[in-house]
């Protein structure tokens, strides 16, 4: 829980020029660690099965991707 010990919290530290990149989780934990990172500004990028892209635009993932291209997800968080 190293990110969550410091005053401010989690999301306290981002910014709206740092990517979180979430990966395939559209399930409890995933949607916390979207949600710290929106409230912090982050731009967020997740992985999940298409199935679940909408909901996670709709919690306010910037970029969702099928895991399976990983070259996509490696572009979209730059490395």
């Amino acid at each position: 829980m190293g990110g969550f010990d410091r005053g401010g919290g989690f999301a306290a530290g981002l910014n709206p020029r740092q990517r979180v990149l979430v990966q395939g989780r559209a399930g409890g934990t995933g949607i916390f660690a979207i949600q710290f990172a929106k409230h912090g500004g982050a731009h967020i990028v997740a992985t999940a099965s298409r199935r679940n892209h909408e909901i996670l635009r709709a919690l306010g993932v910037d970029e969702a991707f099928d895991p399976a291209p990983r070259a996509e997800v490696s572009r979209a968080t730059g490395g």
